[in-house]
C-alpha cells in the first residue's frame, strides 16, 4: 500500500509542520479519517504495539505532536509509504536539550492572521499548523508577534477535531473560519 505524496509544509524550516496537521491533511486528501489512514499505516507494517483507538481530541492530537517513539514510528512510516522525508529535524535539538520534551506539549494553537494570509495571498499552498504552535512555551505567533488561539471565534470549542471533512483553518464544530478573532487585535499604547 502506497498513498500519493502530499508536501509536508514548511520542511527544513523552523516553521515545519506538525504530524496531526500532516495527518489531517493526508488523511483529508485521501477522503478517509485520520484514525482510518494511522490504522491502515500501522496494518501495513504488521504494528504489533498499541495502537490509539483515537487521534482526535486533545490527547491524541497532543500524543502525535510530541516527539517520542510512537509519533516517531508513524513520521517513519508514512515517509516510506508517500515516499518522502517527514522528519523534524529543525526541532531535534529539543529532544536533547530541553527536559522532558513530552511533556511541553499542547493542543492545537493557531495564529488566525497566518490562517488570512495563508487563505488570501498563497493559492495552492495549503493551510496547516507549525510544530512550534504545539509547544505550551510558545504563546505567540513568531511572525505576527499576535497570540494564538486554540478556539473557534465564533462557537468557542476548542480545536480538537482531526475529521476527514473539514480542512485546516475551519471549525471542526460549526466550520466558521478560524481566520478571524473574537476580539479585534489593538495596538498597545506604547506604539503610538
Amino acid at each position: 500500500m502506497n498513498l500519493f505524496s502530499v508536501p509536508m509544509q514548511g520542511q527544513g524550516t523552523a516553521d515545519v509542520e506538525s504530524l496531526p496537521s500532516y495527518v489531517l491533511r493526508l488523511a483529508y486528501e485521501h477522503g478517509v479519517s485520520a484514525g482510518v489512514l494511522q490504522s491502515t499505516v500501522y496494518e501495513r507494517f504488521s504494528y504489533r504495539g498499541r495502537i490509539r483507538k483515537s487521534v482526535a481530541g486533545g490527547p491524541g492530537i497532543e500524543a502525535l505532536a510530541r516527539r517520542n517513539c510512537g509519533s516517531g514510528q508513524l513520521r517513519d512510516h508514512l515517509s516510506i509509504v508517500t515516499g518522502q522525508d517527514l522528519s523534524c529535524r529543525p526541532l531535534d535539538f529539543l529532544e536533547n536539550r530541553v527536559y522532558m520534551i513530552s511533556t511541553e506539549i499542547g493542543g492545537v494553537w493557531g495564529c488566525p492572521e497566518y490562517l488570512s494570509e495563508k487563505y488570501l495571498f498563497t493559492v495552492g499552498v495549503p493551510r496547516y499548523i507549525k510544530q512550534l504552535w504545539h509547544m505550551t512555551a510558545v504563546t505567540h505567533c513568531q511572525l505576527h508577534r499576535s497570540p494564538l488561539v486554540d478556539e473557534c471565534p465564533k462557537c468557542d470549542s476548542k480545536q480538537v477535531f482531526m475529521r476527514n471533512d473539514v480542512q485546516i483553518g475551519w471549525c471542526g464544530k460549526c466550520r466558521h473560519s478560524l481566520s478571524t478573532r473574537k476580539k479585534p487585535l489593538t495596538a498597545p499604547a506604547w506604539q503610538y
